[in-house]
């Protein structure tokens, strides 16, 4: 987590101990406890704001300073003499253990919870889709 995220996360915080916990990770004389807290523990936004209970930081400022997530790409893993109507995805979901917790990735978390919530016939949200082209993939001959 960037030093200028924490600082807002201090903005955030009702309580006096939170606020100067966050800018203390924040500030240039906090370097090791930033280091012991965040870095060594590869803290999440999440493991930060459980740490500090008070801090409610606003959507837009979270929007704001957390980075966007970049485009995943996937391949197209569909037999069309078989379902010649429908287009099927192959992924896999990445889990790691990080710090003692296992944490899954994001994007493949996100679509194995669709996959979930349809296969038990939850209405789920539509996904975009976009084709990339230029990709020096070929299938096998």
């Amino acid at each position: 987590l960037q030093k200028k995220l924490l600082r807002a996360l201090a903005d955030s915080s009702t309580d006096a101990a939170d606020e100067q916990r966050l800018l203390l990770w924040s500030s240039r004389t906090g370097r090791k406890e930033y280091e012991a807290n965040v870095l060594n523990k590869s803290a999440s936004l999440l493991d930060v704001l459980l740490a500090n209970p008070s801090c409610v930081p606003s959507i837009n400022i979270l929007l704001e300073l957390l980075p966007a997530l970049q485009p995943r790409f996937y391949s197209a893993a569909s037999a069309v003499e078989f379902f010649p109507r429908a287009v099927h995805f192959a992924f896999s979901v990445v889990e790691a253990e990080v710090a003692g917790r296992v944490r899954r990735g994001v994007a493949t978390g996100y679509l194995e919870d669709l996959c979930r919530q349809f296969l038990d016939g939850e209405r789920t949200p539509s996904l975009v889709l976009s084709r990339r082209t230029g990709g020096k993939f070929k299938p096998p001959a």
